[in-house]
């Protein structure tokens, strides 16, 4: 009678720890259910790119962050901007033109997230080679008359 008492008991303990594995397994894919369907759709990251500026429109600025001379190619970020962008070292995008050297802080989104990506800060950092003016000098240092 105890061999018998005995393999009910495991039976019975075998019968509960499938129950609990089974409980487990429906409440594991739930929570990974429930954390799916809780994507944050407003997330972002921020990130910041500097280059050159290759174009500006009246809603993007176009930015070379980096250029392969060897290659011939050019790596280029389009990124967005509103009336919300702050401008470090200049008054606004006006006063920015193609060629001068900027660090742009911006909003990139997450894989699932919804929102656009958006310029927060546009950084002047330096005048480029298109901008700078020259004076003609009529008698420079050395030259013979």
């Amino acid at each position: 009678m105890s061999t018998h008492k005995n393999k009910a008991i495991v039976i019975g303990i075998v019968a509960v720890f499938v129950c609990f594995t089974f409980i487990y397994k429906a409440f594991a894919q739930e929570q990974a259910q429930k954390a799916a369907d809780n994507v944050d759709e407003d997330a972002f990251t921020v990130e910041t790119v500097s280059g050159e500026v290759s174009g500006i429109t009246k809603h993007y600025i176009s930015i070379i962050y980096d250029r392969d001379y060897e290659a011939g190619t050019e790596e280029e970020a389009l990124i967005p901007f509103d009336p919300n962008t702050a401008f470090k070292h200049k008054k606004s995008i006006d006063e920015i033109k193609r060629g001068d050297l900027i660090s742009v802080e911006y909003e990139k989104p997450t894989e699932n997230s919804k929102r656009k990506p958006r310029a927060k800060t546009i950084n002047f950092i330096q005048s480029g080679v298109d901008n700078l003016v020259s004076e003609i000098v009529d008698n420079a240092v050395g030259q013979q008359e």
